[in-house]
């Protein structure tokens, strides 16, 4: 009686988990969200461009950092750091983070430029 008991709870056990995986994956799996850098708060992209700042202090690559910020903003990557200059003024960046958002400008004046998609 006592085996039969634990026979049963392992099928259970087994039959939850495959049910579980199966309702996981197939049936309702969860979507990432779909959304760029214009879908953030001013505070985050601010600091997403920060963070593309300290990258490019750190490898100096200028191309690189333009398309880490053209793969999320609709903005040219020259005006994205500039919205976050003025953004992180407003939030109270340290002057060493804005001096690398500037530096960031810098290096990305130095590339030559796509012309502008105006309407």
């Amino acid at each position: 009686m006592r085996g039969g008991r634990f026979l049963w709870f392992l099928i259970s056990l087994g039959l939850g988990i495959v049910l579980g995986l199966a309702a996981g994956w197939v049936i309702a799996p969860l979507r990432a969200p779909s959304g760029g850098l214009e879908t953030l708060e001013v505070s985050s992209r601010a600091e997403y461009v920060l963070m593309v700042a300290e990258s490019y202090a750190a490898d100096g690559d200028a191309a690189a950092a333009a398309e880490r910020l053209a793969a999320f903003a609709p903005l040219p990557p020259l005006r994205a750091v500039q919205e976050a200059i003025i953004n992180g003024g407003e939030q109270g960046y340290t002057k060493a983070e804005l001096d690398q958002l500037a530096r960031l400008g810098q290096g990305l004046q130095s590339l030559p430029q796509k012309p502008e998609n105006t309407p």
